[in-house]
């Protein structure tokens, strides 16, 4: 009976210190912002890009507290979970979007993935990947890492 109960206790004390993993809910004020719209237009774009390359789109705009990933994908050739993070711009006036991913986010978004895959189980390796959007131009780096 009492290995029932310290068994029943540790589940209790685990499930409480999982990670609490939200959606990002927008405002209609949001909505109607330009700025957020223009960035959720390219994450729509960088949905049909990877979609059209073999990727299955598992979540959009993931966010443990602070920290965000913009799209979690499965890359169905290589058998890899895919976090993606998405910059657009109108123009390269002030450089390329993928240059506005640094050391910061790509720590961000390690906290994301680290959470997720402590909540979610999948058996595959997984990578960081950007996508660049400049006007109807779309790069896709993929297994991106920063070393500071």
């Amino acid at each position: 009976m009492s290995e029932e109960v310290s068994y029943t206790s540790s589940v209790k004390e685990l499930v409480k210190q999982l990670p609490v993993l939200k959606k990002r809910q927008l405002t209609q004020k949001q909505h109607n912002n330009a700025r957020i719209s223009f960035g959720h237009k390219g994450e729509e774009l960088a949905c049909a890009f990877l979609t059209g390359h073999g990727y299955s789109i598992l979540e959009r705009n993931l966010r443990l507290n602070t920290y965000e990933v913009d799209i979690i994908a499965l890359d169905t050739q290589a058998h890899e979970l895919v976090f993606v993070e998405v910059k657009r711009r109108r123009n390269t006036q002030y450089g390329q979007p993928f240059q506005a991913v640094g050391y910061k986010k790509l720590h961000s978004m390690h906290r994301v993935a680290r959470a997720y895959l402590t909540t979610h189980i999948f058996p595959l390796d997984y990578r960081f990947d950007i996508i660049s959007i400049v006007g109807t131009n779309i790069e896709h780096f993929a297994n991106v890492t920063w070393f500071t």
